[in-house]
């Protein structure tokens, strides 16, 4: 069972920030990233997303990557200001009854999603999450999560 919190590729700057797609290099960041965690024999039932479109396309080339089948999601709660303590007891309880699960949102959500799971203080500022970049939390004995890996499209291109 594991967690993967995943912050959306590169996108478009400007306004309204909601409808920002990718780029095409973020395009491209999410298929090798898709790809690293296919290699990697990751699989998940769905991928939750925060509804903005860079995180909704991002999800849908990582669920690409990963199989057919996934299940593409929004989930409210998640945009990037979003207070992470309703989402983060929703993942405890998601995880624990369904397995993999993974969300993809946004800084600085992702970060202080990540720093409250592992930690209990999601000022804690753990993770300098890149673009496309992937968390993998695995639980501990008891309660809380520890970091098992972080990959990046920088890693992901590394083999």
């Amino acid at each position: 069972m594991a967690l993967y919190i995943v912050r959306h590729a590169k996108a478009v700057q400007g306004y309204p920030d909601e409808l920002r797609e990718l780029l095409p290099e973020g395009t491209a960041q999410a298929e090798r990233v898709g790809r690293r965690l296919a290699d990697a024999g990751v699989t998940v039932p769905r991928i939750h997303h925060s509804g903005l479109v860079r995180a909704r396309q991002t999800a849908e080339i990582l669920a690409g990557a990963l199989g057919s089948g996934i299940e593409v999601e929004e989930r409210a709660g998640m945009a990037p200001e979003s207070e992470p303590r309703t989402i983060a007891a929703w993942l405890d309880a998601e995880e624990r009854a369904a397995g993999n699960v993974m969300v993809v949102s946004h800084m600085p959500f992702v970060d202080r999603l990540v720093s409250l799971l592992l930690t209990g203080d999601d000022a804690a500022n753990l993770v300098d999450y890149k673009l496309c970049a992937v968390a993998k939390l695995t639980p501990r004995e008891g309660h809380g999560y520890r970091l098992s890996w972080l990959v990046t499209p920088r890693t992901a291109s590394s083999g």
